[in-house]
């Protein structure tokens, strides 16, 4: 993005036009900055009025990561929430018509509560170790 012609090129965008660049809200542009996502400059243009400021490079970076907003971390475009019987008959599908389908296990809320008692109990040992003064003879041991 240049002014004009007879101009050098910008280095710094405001962030109406750095939203214009990301081809994006300048809400959530306001949002990145806020949350430390994209770097940007407070610039006083008066002595009770600032303005950001965001370089270049901050907006080449964020544009050549790409987008990951509404997409899971794993990068799947798509949820399927199925009992296990309709998941069994999906894989069946998959397998038969040799799709390269890969079927992520959804959070089972059983084995996270288990997984959570096991986490609580255990500190709560290491808790009664440490006041009955058990814990310091295995840590003098190491």
């Amino acid at each position: 993005m240049a002014n004009d012609k007879n101009t050098a090129p910008k280095t710094s965008y405001s962030i109406e036009e750095a939203a214009k660049f990301l081809g994006m809200r300048s809400q959530y542009v306001r949002t990145l900055i806020r949350t430390g996502k994209l770097p940007s400059t407070k610039v006083q243009l008066s002595e009770n009025m600032w303005r950001h400021e965001i370089a270049l490079a901050a907006l080449e970076a964020r544009k050549a990561a790409g987008s990951t907003r509404g997409k899971p971390a794993n990068g799947n475009k798509y949820f399927i929430h199925a009992t296990p019987v309709v998941l069994a008959r999906l894989q069946a599908i998959v397998a038969k018509e040799g799709l390269s389908i890969t079927f992520a296990p959804a959070y089972d809320k059983v084995k996270a509560k288990a997984q959570y008692l096991k986490q609580k109990a255990t500190k709560a040992a290491k808790k009664a170790a440490a006041k009955n003064g058990t814990l310091k003879a295995v840590v003098e041991k190491k």
